[in-house]
């Protein structure tokens, strides 16, 4: 049974408990949640990981940043 926010796509820069765990609620209401960076580096980070993507760009490269206006 798909979510409410099914076909939604939120491009995760947040760092902080609060942002992530933002993230995780609307991941389990259907959103497709794509963290930026190097966002499941400490523990508590990964245990609010449920139901992301991962994905590291170079936002000064031209690739990075093609890479990610794809993305948006």
């Amino acid at each position: 049974m798909p979510g409410p926010l099914e076909g939604v796509r939120i491009l995760e820069f947040t760092q902080i408990i609060a942002g992530p765990l933002g993230c995780m609620l609307l991941a389990d209401m259907g959103a497709e949640i794509i963290v930026v960076g190097g966002g499941a580096g400490s523990l508590p980070i990964q245990a609010l990981a449920r139901g992301k993507r991962f994905i590291e760009l170079d936002l000064k490269s031209t690739e990075g940043k093609a890479a990610f206006e794809g993305l948006v």
